[in-house]
């Protein structure tokens, strides 16, 4: 394919290379020679994927590298202490080291524990509708009762209430974010400053268009005996109830859009507003009375800190939980209770062994995960930072978390010098930019603060409050209501700009705007997407190109909205801005023209508005990380040679290695779904767009026209 310079360099036999040069060689397409990469790049890169996958939906990352990862969790977690000791590299050992490693197997063998889950069959789902009912008595007979609560009936109803978020259950607001709970964020205005945060409502159902067929299937569950006491219903008394549950949902529903509505027209109007659009700063007591038989205010007096009731508290639409809170006061308390019933029987349908709820409320992800995978998800849910410290000690070096710090300071280096080269953006902006990427933290590997991964003390001291046991959906409850005291402790206090909201063996990198921090999780730095002993032109075409996405996603559509601080504020002026949105427009018009295929033959195009910032990451992200490694000096760089790939440059390898990271097969039903909820566009437009806006991927192949589709950084 090009002038390659083997004879000089000589070829890289060592392990990872041999193991990354096989991957790329393997997802090739079997005809690559036959292909033009100009007009075909992701056939030839990832054509061989695609025939070895068949039509199941399959990522690279997901499903290569992830199940690798998952794979080296089982073995760590699975062996005695002391052969899982030997793994350790950057870790403190000690005999804390080990109680924490016992508690780690014991919560984890409780969910492997088939036989006893199948013996406690739904008994303690059943245990938990009963002590619902202990908090706030339901009575049948009361379902016509449309009286106002009482002041005893809503402080039954703010019983229930706490009682369903001390099970991380959600009902009259939201407490998860970024699959973490969260319930202090960063002020918008001063990063400094935390701010207690309420979110929408939830409501239990996603469709309300399924509403005949989500009544029918509550009804069963009260039937079959899923209400307190263990109580059955008669068919009628359930289709009534199950029909004025789904209505109320509904209405809850309808409730929220408005105001998810009413804050879209405040963003389009005051885009610098961003995620702020539509939310309000409301005092204490200004909480207290938005929704008084909501009690959002006892809710948080309730879990947060004794000597720390916070004095401003961001709401999202506060008309919206006014609405629901008349709402409540004109339904039914039955009713309301049959909706709460309802919310802890979808919740935890998962995780008790029973045939009626196996048929009603299938397992979303099927045969997706291997058991014990599921037995880790659940143990990253209950004691997430141990779990993370055992892989990261098996895989994870100091030599490696040093390389990809340098690595990232390399691309962000070429990111600033990328905006002194910029001829629309005014000298003003340009310093602006430069300030922000220089001041950008840079979170690499795994935390090190609140807890610190590498002290077996600091864990400890973490899930001190924490009591695991050989049951495990007694577990289960504990690292629920565990997360969500951590979660309430940090009100009150200075917000950290490294606080990790996921885990650090998730394949995954992230950037956080309000604290300006991007994040390079453990997960995603294995092999074939990084090793070090790996050839610099690989290393930066895979991990190098995230890197630099994440860093562009502080200058993208959204994270332009935020300074060097992670604070709302407008730092472009209008000219700069008006040279951006012209640039942002050619993405949406380029992605606008994608399309996939859907069910019954059909397709569907990509949206170039909703995929807007990702794709202007994704060329920005590539464009830096090439120019990092070229700017690499010849003693840094490791111009070795992949075996079986000498045939092609070390720049058409960039880039191919590159590619590797989007290799997927997405059936017609999962796209059709991707297309409508993911602000990514599809993965091979990922490569076919990525490849149309890279000048240097067009010179490096050597195509007919150099110029970028489109081009911001």
């Amino acid at each position: 394919m090009g002038q390659s310079s083997s004879t000089e360099n000589g070829v890289c036999s060592k392990p990872a290379c041999v193991h990354t040069a096989s991957s790329m060689m393997q997802n090739m397409a079997h005809n690559w020679e036959q292909l033009d990469p100009c007009t075909d790049f992701y056939e030839m890169a990832c054509g061989g994927f695609r025939e070895r996958m068949g039509t199941e939906f399959a990522r690279v990352g997901e499903h290569i590298i992830q199940k690798h990862v998952n794979n080296v969790i089982r073995e760590v977690i699975e062996r005695p202490y002391k052969e899982a000791a030997e793994y350790h590299d950057i870790m403190i050992r000690n005999n804390i080291d080990e109680q924490n490693h016992q508690m780690l197997q014991r919560d984890y063998q409780s969910c492997m524990n088939t036989e006893a889950r199948e013996k406690a069959g739904r008994a303690p789902l059943i245990k938990l509708l009963d002590d619902l009912a202990e908090v706030w008595p339901i009575n049948l007979d009361e379902v016509d009762d449309t009286t106002s609560f009482s002041d005893s009936g809503r402080q039954h109803l703010q019983n229930a209430i706490i009682f369903l978020e001390k099970l991380g259950i959600s009902s009259f607001r939201t407490v998860k974010q970024s699959g973490q709970l969260a319930v202090a964020f960063p002020n918008p205005f001063d990063p400094v400053v935390p701010f207690h945060a309420v979110s929408y409502p939830k409501p239990l159902l996603k469709d309300p268009s399924k509403a005949k067929d989500d009544a029918a299937k509550i009804s069963k569950l009260f039937v079959a005996g899923f209400f307190p006491g263990g109580k059955n219903m008669s068919e009628s008394q359930a289709e009534s109830l199950a029909k004025e549950v789904v209505a109320f949902d509904n209405e809850i529903s309808s409730r929220v859009t408005v105001g998810q509505t009413e804050a879209g027209a405040i963003l389009q109007a005051n885009p610098e507003l961003g995620n702020m659009a539509g939310v309000e700063v409301l005092s204490f007591d200004e909480l207290a009375d938005l929704a008084p038989t909501l009690g959002l205010d006892k809710v948080l007096t309730f879990f947060g800190p004794v000597d720390s009731t916070p004095d401003s508290i961001l709401v999202s639409s506060p008309s919206v939980f006014s609405n629901v809170s008349a709402l409540v006061e004109a339904t039914p308390k039955v009713v309301i209770q049959g909706w709460m019933i309802s919310k802890i029987v979808f919740e935890f349908a998962d995780e008790v062994t029973d045939d009626t709820l196996a048929q009603l409320l299938p397992d979303p992800t099927g045969d997706y995960y291997r058991p014990f995978e599921k037995c880790l998800l659940h143990t990253d849910g209950t004691l997430r930072w141990i779990l993370d410290r055992y892989f990261v000690s098996a895989t994870y070096t100091d030599a490696m978390r040093e390389t990809v710090a340098k690595m990232t300071t390399n691309v962000q280096s070429a990111i600033v010098k990328r905006f002194s080269e910029l001829d629309w953006m005014s000298d003003e902006v340009k310093a602006q930019a430069t300030a922000k990427a220089q001041q950008m933290l840079h979170s690499i590997g795994f935390p090190t603060e609140n807890p610190d991964l590498r002290s077996p003390n600091s864990l400890a001291a973490y899930y001190q409050d924490l009591n695991i046991t050989d049951d495990y959906f007694s577990n289960v409850l504990a690292g629920r209501l565990n997360n969500l005291r951590t979660a309430y402790a940090t009100i009150g206090k200075p917000s950290a700009r490294d606080r990790w909201l996921t885990s650090a063996h998730e394949y995954g990198a992230s950037y956080y705007p309000l604290s300006n921090t991007i994040f390079i999780n453990a997960g995603f730095t294995q092999t074939p997407t990084f090793h070090s002993d790996l050839p610099s032109y690989a290393l930066y075409g895979g991990l190098g190109v995230v890197i630099g996405h994440e860093i562009t996603h502080g200058f993208d559509v959204n994270g332009k909205k935020h300074d060097e601080r992670g604070a709302l504020r407008n730092w472009w002026d209008s000219t700069s801005t008006a040279a951006f949105e012209e640039k942002a427009e050619c993405f949406v018009d380029q992605f606008n023209k994608f399309q996939v295929p859907i069910p019954d033959g059909k397709v569907a195009n990509v949206s170039g508005l909703n995929t807007l910032g990702e794709n202007i990451a994704d060329a920005g992200g590539l464009s830096a990380s090439f120019k990092a490694w070229k700017a690499l000096s010849d003693g840094e760089k490791n111009n070795k040679n992949l075996p079986g790939l000498e045939n092609f440059t070390h720049e058409q390898l960039f880039f191919l290695s590159w590619a590797n990271n989007w290799c997927a097969v997405i059936d017609p039903a999962s796209s059709q779904q991707l297309v409508l909820t993911d602000n990514h566009a599809p993965d091979s437009y990922r490569i076919i767009g990525g490849a149309q806006n890279s000048r240097e991927f067009k010179e490096a192949w050597n195509c007919p026209v150099k110029e970028p589709t489109c081009e911001l950084f």
